[in-house]
């Protein structure tokens, strides 16, 4: 058995290691061999020069010490270079100019599919193309990286042992298909950018014989011509269009950030992006090749260039996460631009916006009281599901209204205001940029503190007094006493999972805010207001005016109440979801926990409760609040840093400093210094 599964090993890693000097012996007896058995000598040598467990020395010793072997023995140089001629002359490295490590399917989902199934099923060597062969050969991850590690030197040795063991004839015809591969990623670009997702957001280009990308076509045709018939390319004249072309997608690109954005889109842009780069590197290599001024060295650091930047390309494109991450890059930060123009309004720059913070989050605080009223007294017994669904429905509805009346709800401000600080970090150092960083999240906190409070101070008497009246009604009160003794016991943060369904909660809020984010995107992507003013049955109905009123209230509240419902949603369906799969999941937040325990303690009849219950509540509640606002406001500090492309350093030691600030200056806390009042309002300008 263990003779079995070490034979399975050492075949699934190759087959046995080989010292060097039997690779270039099995050489000679490889020339004039199946394609099968070429390629497997081609993987021992690569192998041997990628190195791995076991082997001595660096793959740039190793490759110094092949020139070497190759040197002493002119036949062995003879024999290698050969097998890797008669590799090269089976098939056209046309699909490998214009595929590797570039989108090659038509939309987002085909080439995310093609990519998942590429990482699972091994590379086939087919007739006709060298594609199978690179992936063959250089397939383990960290082959780009060795090969880009060879010294300039020692690879100019390695092309000049290949060019003078390929015939001139293939050689040409390298060259030949790196021009066809400009043409063809042209045609593709020009078939991208007359798409009727691109060229409605297109810029003005006038007749369809001046678009930018139909005269980069008609240059790499002339390009590919003039290769064909031996000359050089006119590298100037192309790059001069692929500059046109790439100006024509930024302006698509500007017109998709201020209309909204898809996957999909953004994804043609990508396409159309990587196409311009590799036609560029292409039509530069041909020119070095083709220059008879340019001297061995230029060539092969032009031709090893090249192909790294193939492996690498061919190692990525068995990597889905790769093309996920590349395309959802845009929306995603258009997203968090979006939930930052919703948190730049939630911050109080100024004393007088702090009292109102303080004022609607106390009315907030009221209006969550009778959310916990509404909670309490529904039907009981109902199926989860069900239960779920009104508690949906409870939650979602007093949000919404809490939206429409402008009040304020600390625990999605998080959300909101981390996506408006990230906006304010500079990559680098700058003390003018880094002040505002600090001054803002100092405010945030500020704001934060009173949105908190403020619906504290506004749940507790609320939910005594809605007490009260039920008691004066003659119902006694709204819990029964053994209930208000399990709600104070569930929520000591020393004696039950409080913390960590605290922070639970954190994410629900994230995500809410998040998919609110998202949702507003996606409004003003798909036009939906401009859809609803030119429905002419609407207008005829309802009058232009009152149609055109409607679709102006939508975009202004659409985010709003998608963040509203989603967010019921999301703490009613979050306890039903976890007792599906088995899991104890509950929600703490930190308003409604509050005013449960306002009720709990009236139920009681205020009866003596020992300090240490007191203690626990007490605790309880802060824990709660740490926790749904630090998990929340942390997760979209890092999405929004990372959909922004900035150093996640920077953003920590930017909020360290202002936790130093806040140390000094404590009282920053409770009310804006004069000396931040007017840079800040000269921000949110």
């Amino acid at each position: 058995m263990k003779d079995t599964l070490t034979r399975w090993l050492i075949a699934l890693r190759g087959g046995k290691r080989r010292d060097l000097n039997t690779i270039l012996l099995l050489a000679m007896e490889t020339r004039g061999r199946s394609a099968p058995e070429q390629m497997d000598w081609l993987r021992s040598l690569a192998r041997y020069l990628r190195g791995e467990r076991g082997f001595r020395f660096t793959p740039e010793a190793r490759t110094h010490l092949l020139l070497q072997r190759l040197n002493q023995h002119q036949d062995w140089a003879q024999a290698g270079g050969s097998v890797i001629a008669e590799v090269l002359s089976r098939g056209s490295a046309l699909r490998i100019y214009c595929e590797a490590g570039l989108p090659s399917s038509a939309s987002f989902m085909q080439e995310l599919l093609g990519r998942l199934v590429r990482s699972v099923l091994p590379p086939v060597l087919n007739e006709g193309s060298l594609s199978g062969a690179l992936q063959q050969v250089f397939a383990s991850r960290g082959d780009d990286v060795w090969l880009e590690r060879i010294p300039a030197n020692e690879r100019e040795a390695l092309i000049e042992w290949l060019r003078a063991s390929i015939p001139a004839s293939r050689l040409a015809g390298l060259v030949q298909e790196m021009a066809e591969a400009v043409w063809l990623l042209a045609n593709r670009t020009t078939s991208i950018a007359l798409r009727d997702e691109v060229s409605v957001r297109s810029p003005l280009v006038g007749p369809l014989a001046q678009h930018p990308m139909v005269l980069l076509e008609d240059q790499a045709r002339r390009l590919s011509t003039s290769v064909a018939g031996g000359g050089a390319p006119d590298l100037d004249a192309f790059l001069r269009a692929t500059t046109a072309s790439r100006v024509f997608l930024d302006g698509v690109l500007s017109q998709v950030e201020a209309r909204g954005v898809s996957v999909d889109l953004v994804f043609q842009m990508e396409r159309a992006n990587a196409y311009l780069a590799r036609m560029e590197r292409l039509a530069r290599v041909i020119a070095v090749v083709r220059d008879a001024q340019a001297g061995s060295a230029a060539r092969a650091e032009a031709v090893w260039g090249l192909l790294v930047e193939l492996v690498r390309g061919e190692l990525d494109d068995r990597r889905p996460g790769r093309v996920i991450t590349q395309s959802v890059h845009l929306i995603a930060r258009k997203t968090v631009e979006r939930a930052g123009e919703t948190g730049e309004e939630g911050i109080a720059r100024s004393n007088h916006d702090l009292r109102h913070i303080l004022t609607a989050a106390t009315l907030g605080g009221v209006f969550v009281s009778m959310t916990a009223l509404i909670k309490y007294i529904g039907p009981k017994g109902l199926p989860p599901f069900f239960e779920a669904l009104y508690g949906a429905l409870n939650y979602g509805g007093s949000f919404t209204a809490m939206h429409f009346l402008h009040l304020k709800l600390a625990t999605k401000m998080p959300a909101m205001t981390a996506s408006a600080l990230s906006a304010r970090l500079s990559p680098t150092p700058d003390s003018a940029a880094d002040g505002e960083f600090v001054a803002t999240a100092t405010a945030i906190l500020r704001t934060q503190i009173a949105a908190v409070v403020g619906n504290l101070v506004g749940v507790i008497p609320a939910a005594l007094l809605l007490d009260a009246a039920i008691g004066l009604a003659g119902r006694g009160h709204l819990l029964a006493a053994d209930k208000a003794a399990h709600v104070i016991e569930s929520v000591s943060p020393w004696g039950s999972l409080t913390i960590p369904f605290a922070m639970f909660t954190g994410v629900i809020l994230w995500i809410g805010g998040w998919v609110a984010s998202w949702i507003d995107n996606a409004f003003v992507f798909y036009d939906v207001a401009g859809a609803l003013r030119s429905q002419g049955g609407l207008r005829v109905r309802f009058g232009e005016k009152r149609v055109h009123a409607v679709a102006d209230f939508l975009s202004r509240n659409v985010g709003g109440v998608a963040a509203a419902l989603v967010l019921g949603a999301g703490l009613a369906f979050a306890p039903e979801f976890g007792r599906f799969f088995g899991l104890p999941l509950e929600v703490r937040h930190v308003t409604l926990v509050t005013g449960s325990l306002a009720l709990s303690v009236a139920a009681l009849d205020f009866g003596p409760l020992e300090p240490g219950t007191w203690a626990s509540m007490a605790g309880g509640v802060a824990a709660i609040g740490i926790c749904n606002l630090g998990v929340s406001f942390t997760l979209a500090f890092a999405t929004a840093l990372r959909a922004r492309r900035m150093p996640a350093g920077r953003g920590a030691a930017l909020l360290g400093l202002t936790l130093l600030r806040i140390l000094r200056r404590p009282m920053s806390l409770l009310r804006v210094p004069p000396a931040d009042a007017a840079p800040m309002l000269r921000a949110a300008r």
